[in-house]
């Protein structure tokens, strides 16, 4: 009978090395991928609406932001803080959601909203902070590496101090601080970008 060849087995070590070589280069490969999103997303950046082209929004669809306006006065008995296609927010009574048949906030007046929420291409009004009760319009946003830009068109009570000649300026990640341009009456832009 003969004997079977002796097959001759990797030392242990060098099968170590063989992984870790492999898995070195599984972590530059990902370093090199992770480098060029970062990249990309720091080239590539959302670019904001004209000024121009938001006048013009602004102008065409006047009427639906002034009924906006009125109907989220007049809802503030519910202390109304946000509507959108996700539902709404008030806080008296506390609810968040969709409207339902037993909602104090009514399912027809959710759907008027969103109607013209759809016709002025907002995806959200929402009561601006300072001065509070004053409504918003979100008519713009981008997302830039993890900072939301944003323009919404706004109706103020006064007039706000931080005010720029033209939104066009304004391309710049901001620092928590808000811009406003005039538009007509006590109706403004409002956004996130600072214009330096």
């Amino acid at each position: 009978m003969e004997t079977p060849p002796v097959i001759a087995t990797v030392p242990k070590s060098k099968r170590i090395r063989t992984v870790l070589y492999a898995l070195l280069a599984l972590l530059a490969l990902g370093a090199a991928l992770m480098g060029i999103l970062i990249g990309f997303f720091h080239v590539i950046r959302p670019e904001p609406p004209k000024e121009s082209a938001l006048f013009q929004h602004f102008y065409k669809h006047r009427a639906a932001y002034e009924q906006l306006k009125e109907m989220f006065e007049a809802d503030q008995r519910f202390a109304l803080q946000r509507v959108g296609p996700f539902g709404v927010v008030t806080l008296r009574p506390f609810f968040e959601g969709k409207p339902t048949a037993t909602s104090d906030f009514t399912r027809d007046r959710y759907q008027q909203y969103l109607r013209l929420l759809d016709q002025v291409g907002s995806v959200q009004t929402f009561r601006v902070a300072d001065p509070p009760g004053n409504p918003a319009f979100t008519l713009w946003q981008g997302l830039w590496i993890h900072h939301y830009l944003n323009i919404d068109i706004v109706w103020l009570d006064g007039v706000p101090t931080n005010q720029v000649k033209s939104l066009d300026q304004c391309r710049n990640l901001g620092n928590g601080q808000l811009f406003y341009r005039h538009i007509d009456g006590n109706w403004y832009f409002e956004t996130n970008m600072r214009p330096f």
